[in-house]
């Protein structure tokens, strides 16, 4: 009879042990299950909902290529931003350098001959407030456009090269040519721009595309006197 109960009490507790490892090996399974499900699977979602959300910044930095060909930086605001260049100018544009040569010489028509001129230094600095609208077109996003105004101070530094009439004697085809070619001018315009151009934005990637349009119209130095400029470029955004 004690041996009987005696293994009784022995199969008794082996049964509790194996149920107890069952529920020790289920609960186990069941808190890693919830690990799982509760920490990794949010990770993923919060990993790919950041991959494919916009990339934010502030502010831009990079080059600009045109006319001025230099730096460039650029604060971003919602939907405007604040555009600063600095760079070398009267590169593309069009600016009629024979009639500022005529305009310096008073007698420039008359006894001066305008040959050719040659830039020493040229820099440009503009300040442009932007306005910037997207442009919602079909398999692209952006993409945006943007117009605004603002101001530039160009330093100009220029040698014209030319000849004139030196005359010897009272008649009229008393004279000869003298020829020059280090006649330094310096020059500095004060104006105001109107601006438009596009801008491309990565989508996941801190890089930016422009390209603008500037009509320059001088203030100081030749007043309303007007100059087409152009430039394209790129900036990092952070």
């Amino acid at each position: 009879m004690m041996k009987l109960m005696c293994e009784l009490q022995k199969r008794i507790f082996l049964t509790v042990a194996t149920l107890a490892c069952t529920f020790s090996t289920l609960a186990l399974s069941q808190t890693l299950l919830s690990t799982s499900h509760g920490t990794h699977l949010p990770l993923q979602k919060k990993v790919s909902q950041s991959v494919n959300q916009p990339f934010r910044y502030d502010w831009g930095f990079g080059v600009r290529i045109g006319d001025p060909t230099g730096l460039s930086l650029k604060k971003y605001w919602a939907g405007s931003a604040l555009e600063f260049n600095v760079g070398r100018t009267a590169i593309l544009s069009f600016y009629d350098y024979e009639r500022a040569f005529h305009r310096r010489y008073d007698d420039g028509f008359r006894n001066y001959d305008y040959l050719d001129y040659r830039v020493r230094s040229a820099i440009s600095i503009q300040l442009h407030y932007l306005i910037h609208n997207p442009l919602r077109l079909e398999r692209t996003t952006g993409l945006s456009w943007y117009y605004g105004a603002g101001g530039q101070l160009a330093f100009l530094s220029l040698v014209y090269a030319y000849r004139y009439r030196l005359y010897y004697g009272p008649g009229f085809n008393d004279y000869y040519w003298v020829y020059t070619d280090g006649d330094p001018v310096r020059e500095t315009d004060i104006g105001m721009d109107g601006v438009i151009g596009l801008e491309y934005k990565f989508v996941r990637a801190p890089i930016v595309l422009f390209i603008d349009a500037t009509l320059f119209m001088e203030l100081v130095h030749d007043p309303f006197v007007l100059r087409g400029l152009v430039g394209l470029g790129g900036r990092y955004l952070f």
